[in-house]
């Protein structure tokens, strides 16, 4: 019969091994999650077409675009106005006959 010593250290060895094996099977699965974030973020990347980016930044500009035009023809529209509205006030409506044509 083994004495009770050998056994102990024949447990501690099997013990060691087996935490051995926990560690190299944590690793391993650490190095697999590394590599499937990777693959992930390449698929995405590689899917990811710049063409419709640039598209939405284009009809971006030009609504911006759009907008400040309607702004400018706004304000030229209610300086006219006023214009018109001076002169009828004053009169002179020579000056409004060229103005309307």
């Amino acid at each position: 019969m083994p004495s009770p010593n050998r056994l102990s250290h024949a447990r501690a060895g099997l013990l060691l091994i087996a935490f051995i094996m926990a560690c190299m099977a944590a690793a391993a699965s650490a190095d697999d999650e590394r590599a499937l974030k990777q693959d992930a973020v390449k698929r995405l990347t590689d899917s990811n077409d710049p063409t419709l980016s640039v598209y939405i930044g284009r009809v971006y500009v030009k609504q911006a675009a759009l907008q400040a035009a309607r702004e400018v023809l706004a304000e030229r529209g209610r300086a006219a106005f006023e214009q018109i509205v001076a002169l009828e006030k004053l009169g002179d409506l020579r000056q409004l006959v060229g103005l309307l044509s």
